[in-house]
């Protein structure tokens, strides 16, 4: 059983996810994952967080698959659904509390990353080596730590990736690295009111960020979620060292 205070904070958690991935791309695992990690805990928590992004990354492919790039999205799907079931195979003893720190050095990494590269006057060349890369630690983080969108936005980031096919590429890729990481995944036991709650969060978000798209700047949005995630990386850090 969960109190209705915590309900009610992962509803939020995964519905201001929802609007900043509907918006930029990611998010949803970024500021989600930290937060359900310590609720109930990384073993629970990542597949929860996949299940929970494959909600949305099928909610937004609805209304845009016309605009996805798929020898992008093939090359990053095809690599890293090589990397997800050796890398579980590897995590299935590994200390949770380990787990936790690995999340929160994850999320603190691929934010700094992600800055730094905006900050570059020379992007890099968008080579299929850089493509097979991203999907391969898309795979790696998507299944150890629920997070296969950080690679993802550092990915973009490091290659100037932007326009109209960004957000719909990304989705389809994650769809499959998160299928492929949820079935590679312990069965998920959780109360049916946390289903109920992350569904209603994931489409709620999902409305909210259409609504909102045209009207805000996707890079402040994007600043936001990392402020957020960044946050919330801190804090599972703590949790997990005290």
């Amino acid at each position: 059983m969960i109190d209705p205070l915590t309900l009610a904070l992962v509803g939020i958690v995964v519905a201001i996810g929802s609007v900043s991935q509907r918006i930029t791309g990611i998010g949803i695992a970024l500021i989600s994952t930290p937060v359900l990690s310590l609720v109930f805990g990384p073993a629970t928590a990542v597949p929860l967080s996949n299940i929970a992004a494959l909600m949305l990354n099928l909610t937004i492919l609805a209304g845009a698959i016309r605009l996805v790039d798929w020898r992008r999205a093939v090359t990053i799907a095809a690599t890293a659904a090589i990397v997800i079931v050796p890398v579980a195979r590897g995590l299935r003893d590994v200390d949770q509390a380990l787990v936790q720190v690995t999340i929160g050095i994850i999320v603190l990494a691929a934010i700094a990353l992600t800055y730094w590269l905006r900050g570059s006057r020379r992007p890099m060349r968008d080579t299929t080596l850089a493509r097979i890369s991203a999907g391969a630690a898309a795979g790696a983080f998507g299944v150890a730590a629920g997070l296969s969108g950080p690679p993802l936005a550092v990915y973009a980031a490091g290659t100037a990736w932007r326009g109209p096919t960004f957000v719909p590429t990304v989705q389809a890729a994650s769809a499959v690295t998160n299928v492929i990481a949820i079935a590679a995944a312990p069965r998920v036991e959780v109360p049916f009111s946390v289903w109920v709650g992350i569904l209603a969060a994931v489409g709620a978000g999902a409305v909210l960020g259409s609504v909102l798209a045209p009207r805000v700047h996707a890079r402040h949005v994007e600043n936001a979620a990392l402020l957020l995630a960044a946050g919330g990386a801190v804090t599972v850090i703590a949790v997990a060292v005290h």
